[in-house]
């Protein structure tokens, strides 16, 4: 019952699964809601962060990933600031990732 109430509310179940935890936290907005359902959407950003932690929890009409591979290529060519930019890029897909 709270899942339809939900889906009612905001539209959730209606589009295609969400692949990630940031994907739904982005969907849960006021922005997102007011542009989909009216500026006049009665629904607070505090009550949406509620409902995103509950679909997370739940995995409600979510399809992560479990796992992916990272990778990045470093020639030997490569000064080593290069190669700590290279690393750092890779540290932040990889965050992206669990996020």
């Amino acid at each position: 019952m709270l899942f339809e109430y939900i889906n009612e509310k905001t539209g959730f179940a209606e589009r295609e699964p969400f692949h990630s935890r940031s994907e739904v936290k982005n969907y849960f907005t006021i922005e997102n809601m007011k542009y989909m359902f009216g500026e006049d959407y009665e629904i607070t950003q505090s009550e949406l962060d509620e409902i995103t932690d509950l679909v997370i929890q739940k995995k409600w009409h979510v399809q992560e990933e479990k796992s992916k591979v990272f990778s990045i290529r470093v020639s030997v060519s490569d000064s080593d600031e290069e190669v700590v930019q290279k690393i750092d890029l890779l540290k932040q897909k990889i965050m992206q990732f669990r996020s």
